[in-house]
């Protein structure tokens, strides 16, 4: 390879361009996910658990909680209600889908830019007519909700895991998204779009502006070309998760329904009323709020989820609870309604969104800004250190160059087999720096070195000089590959994709060093004598000859002094905590972070999990006896114990409604809010009952979140979150489920029937037991197979031993650290051992193999040593720098894990460079080790190259 870049420079730097071309476009199809489901695998079973929980209960990932609070003033008031009144009409909008509201509006826009479309209406109602029956179709045409989802009369088995995910989980929009034309548009003034448009229109026309940065915008400014078809997009996208009734349930203060009974009917009833006309008929003054302060109260299951108060029973928040539909990609709708939110926030109410869309949506704004942030910074930091060792332009760009080409190559591939950019994986392209910078710095310190037998020999001479150090830079990339591999059997996606991908950046990063920068120099004039004898003297080289005498001299000492140092880190290794909660990858002081716990303190809990129960029977939800079993467990969960151990802060069920009903029925007396003893009293209840059964399943709506359409499985919906100084930890919600799954098995009644704990939370929480897992079979597979290929590499046991001091002691000081100072191990932070064998190999591995080459010429290991100080402890400190230079970076970071990632493995290249000049020595010296090399036959494919 080193001779075809030497030989034939222009036509390797031609292919290597024309590869970067194509790769270049792979890029293009690089996606970000934040979602949990990107890291579990599709195998485990909390993870099948959770996908079929959600074709009967929802998706609990998707599930919004804002606490909304006045900034001067009483809440109470009619102003904040027209305020509150305004948010909560914008997102009924995804709630109720208005067909002809909603096509009048887009056909408006599309009209006044005279934009034009392939698809018609007629062929898309065509394509759903499968899934909608004629009254569906006809429905749609008049405007009137719709059922998006083919209908089953069957009995659905949450617990048949070993069955397929069903295909139709996922809600679909009504049509395919149309793709605009643009070619004869005409300008449209911001004017003519408030004018057109309703109230409604203008509401959202307001949140996409603001979407789209041209929140300034107003009255006669027009639209640019680009700008209009940015908003033409954003009202299709917004069409579409209209049409898919996006918001399943919507309990709030102003919409939130109750119920209210009379003789023969019991009625879903909004807290705020509505004229004829359909306008809300908002409390204006004192005797009106005294009213809805009443209708609050009425119902116990209101209190901590639409209000909270005081100890003197004053109102202090408001709440409203959002439950999305099972969407695929739940991205657009959450970054709209968090930009409704921030527009509504500029007013008297204080709204705070939590919950994991919140985590998710914060999660992906924090990595495009990483990303935005990391390389330029990283780039910078490389190219200084290039700077300071090399002091050439050549020396900077060839090496900047070749790491760029690398991170494209690695990137587009991802792009081009789909792979997503998680939390993890977005930092990448940091290490693709990192590690093409060390391939970089070796290969062009070698040329530099060699430099004066390069200008007597011409080609022969640099052919002879990459060969020499191509040798350390191919064993590096291989045992760096091992190192990023070993991930590869890791049970979480991100952390498998991040190892494989970055080991295939590893060889592309070997690859372009080697052709690259060889074939560009032979393309290039030698330097002028000077420049070498300059580079000669120096306070580094000096410093490194000092080094490797105090090494040889005190090498007893040192590895004594070594290993005590090791041996209490261990001590703080037993001390680690696994850490997998959502909320832990960010800062104390992050929004996420102070605003879970507002939320969870004012309404118990922001965090839900389910606990779903099967009756083993149809009806049997609706028997009075489980009912009040069920009643009992769930307030057994939010017990005292439960709430100080676990965190466990509320709870919801089926018996709150029927609790509700029995309460409706009887005069609004507080005794009657129990559930009745009759199982006829249940079933006049249900038949009674008139609330919206939107999807046609033969359940109300206000009841999909608690039990099936057979009232055969029940579900608790508990919420957990930050309590009492404690914030939510997946180590907690894993001893949680242990006590609930304890308590049900000891129970007699429960103990007969299937029951499981679940949800995207739970998910978080078992991440920690997998990754726990496969941070020791990473550590244990890929120390083995390094030892193996050093053993076989220089013929000695004791070589391949003594090579895994540096990687090994450095990764148990840092997890030392981590456990003494209560650092959680994370799924980011999991990567740390990879990273450091992967990477810090290859100081050990110069070092080694110099100390060989020496012993091969002749030298004594004494002499041997101290040469190898000379030849090769420049290469190794400034890869070094470059690389705690690279991962410093990551400290700038707003995710936490990102922070103490970049410190840590900042902190694990300085030990291993610390363990590769001095500890490693010192070994090899004490133990006389000399690599077999009477039988050596390196001397054959390595020439004599003239040291300094």
């Amino acid at each position: 390879m080193i001779k075809l870049a030497v030989k034939r420079p222009v036509s390797c730097i031609v292919l290597l361009f024309v590869l970067t071309f194509l790769f270049f476009f792979g890029m293009k199809n690089l996606r970000m996910e934040p979602s949990s489901e990107a890291l579990m695998p599709k195998h485990v079973e909390e993870y099948r658990y959770n996908m079929r929980m959600k074709k009967v209960f929802g998706d609990s990932k998707l599930y919004l909680l804002s606490l909304i609070e006045t900034r001067a003033g009483e809440l109470l008031t009619h102003e904040n209600f027209v305020e509150l009144n305004e948010i909560v009409e914008e997102i009924e909008e995804f709630h109720t889908f208005d067909y002809e509201a909603e096509n009048k509006r887009l056909s408006t826009l599309i009209s006044l830019g005279s934009a034009g479309y392939n698809e018609t209406e007629s062929h898309r109602i065509e394509a759903v007519s499968q899934e909608l029956s004629e009254e569906d179709i006809e429905a749609l045409l008049t405007g009137e909700s719709v059922n998006n989802a083919v209908l089953e009369n069957d009995y659905f088995d949450v617990f048949a895991i070993d069955q397929p995910i069903p295909e139709d989980l996922y809600v679909k929009p009504l049509r395919g998204k149309r793709n605009y034309s643009l070619e004869h548009y005409t300008p449209v003034k911001c004017s003519d779009l408030e004018e057109s448009f309703d109230a409604a229109g203008r509401r959202q026309l307001n949140t996409i502006l603001k979407r789209l940065d041209l929140d300034a915008v107003q009255g006669s400014y027009i639209f640019q070309k680009e700008e209009y078809s940015r908003l033409l997009e954003e009202f299709e996208n917004a069409y579409l998760y209209k049409s898919m009734e996006a918001v399943k349930g919507f309990m709030n203060p102003i919409s939130g329904e109750d119920i209210v009974g009379t003789a023969d009917s019991l009625t879903p009833v909004d807290l705020v009323e509505t004229d004829d006309s359909g306008q809300r008929l908002l409390p204006e003054n004192a005797a009106d709020f005294t009213v809805y302060k009443k209708k609050l109260s009425a119902n116990p299951s209101f209190e901590d989820t639409v209000f909270t108060r005081d100890e003197n029973d004053r109102i202090t928040a408001l709440a409203m609870n959002i439950q999305l539909q099972v969407i695929e990609d739940s991205s657009y709708i959450m970054n709209y309604f968090m930009d409704v939110f921030n527009k509504h926030n500029a007013g008297n109410l204080e709204y705070t969104p939590v919950g994991v869309p919140v985590f998710e949506y914060y999660i992906q704004n924090y990595m495009k800004q990483d990303m935005k942030k990391f390389m330029p910074l990283v780039i910078l930091v490389v190219i200084i250190t290039f700077l300071l060792n090399f002091k050439t332009a050549r020396g900077v760009l060839l090496p900047t160059l070749s790491i760029l080409l690398s991170i494209i190559w690695t990137m587009g591939l991802m792009g081009y087999l789909g792979i997503p950019l998680t939390m993890v994986v977005n930092i990448m392209p940091t290490i693709l720096v990192a590690v093409g910078s060390s391939y970089s710095i070796h290969i062009f310190n070698q040329y530099l070195h060699d430099l004066e037998i390069i200008r007597n020999t011409d080609k022969k001479g640099l052919v002879s000089s990459m060969t020499h150090i191509s040798v350390t830079v191919l064993l590096a990339s291989l045992t760096t590959f091992i190192g990023f591999s070993t991930l590869g059997f890791s049970q979480v996606i991100s952390l498998k994709h991040f190892g494989i991908f970055s080991a295939i950046g590893t060889i592309f990063a070997m690859l372009i060093s080697s052709l690259l920068i060889p074939a560009v120099l032979s393309l290039s004039k030698i330097p002028r004598e000077n420049t070498h004898k300059e580079r000669k003297t120096g306070i580094l080289q000096k410093m490194l000859i000092k080094t490797g005498r105090f090494t040889l001299n005190r090498s007893v000492p040192i590895v004594a002094v070594s290993a005590i140092i090791l041996l209490v880190s261990a001590v703080g290794v037993s001390r680690i905590n696994i850490e997998s909660a959502p909320t832990s990858n960010f800062k104390d002081d992050s929004y996420v972070v102070q605003a879970d716990q507002k939320v969870s303190q004012a309404l118990k809990g922001s965090i839900p999990i389910n606990l779903i129960i099967d009756t083993g029977r149809a009806g049997g939800v609706k028997n009075p006896e489980f009912l009040k079993k069920l009643d009992e467990l769930a307030g057994w969960i939010v017990s005292g114990d439960n709430t100080q151990r676990y965190s466990l802060l509320k709870s919801y069920t089926f018996c709150d409604i029927i609790k509700r009903m029995n309460k409706a029925m009887n005069e609004e007396e507080a005794v009657n809010y129990s559930i009745p003893d009759d199982p006829a009293t249940i079933e006049d209840y249900l038949m009674l009952y008139s609330g919206e059964d939107r999807d046609s399943d033969g359940l109300p709506d206000t009841m999909e979140r608690f039990t099936d359409p057979q009232y055969r499985v029940a579900n608790i919906f508990i919420k957990t979150g930050y309590y009492d100084g404690q914030a939510y930890s997946s180590k907690r919600l894993l001893q949680a489920v242990d006590a609930l799954e304890d308590h049900l098995a000891e129970d007699p009644y429960f103990s007969s029937l299937r029951y499981q704990v679940t949800g995207q939370t739970l998910n978080y929480a078992v991440l920690s037991k997998l990754i726990a897992r496969g941070q020791m079979i990473t550590i244990i597979l890929t120390l083995i197979i390094i030892s193996v290929i050093i053993s076989v590499l220089f013929r000695d046991f004791k070589a391949a031993l003594v090579s895994l001091i540096p990687i090994s002691s450095s990764i148990l000081l840092v997890f030392g650290i981590m456990g003494f100072l209560k650092i959680p191990l994370d799924t980011t932070k999991s990567i740390i051992a990879a990273v450091t064998i992967g990477i810090g190999i290859d100081d050990t591995v110069h070092m080694l193999k110099t100390i060989r080459f020496y012993l091969s010429q002749g030298l004594d290991l004494n002499t041997a040593i101290l040469e190898s100080y000379k030849e090769a402890g420049k290469a190794i400190v400034y890869t070094s720098v470059a690389l705690v230079c690279g991962f410093v970076v990551l400290m700038f970071s707003q995710f936490k894990a990102l922070f103490y990632l970049g410190l840590l493995v900042a902190m694990n290249m300085v030990t291993t460079t610390v363990a590769a000049l001095i500890v490693l020595p010192a070994a090899v010296w004490i133990l006389k080790i000399n690599f077999n090399i009477k039988n050596d036959t390196l001397k054959l494919t390595e020439p004599v190259l003239k040291g300094e």
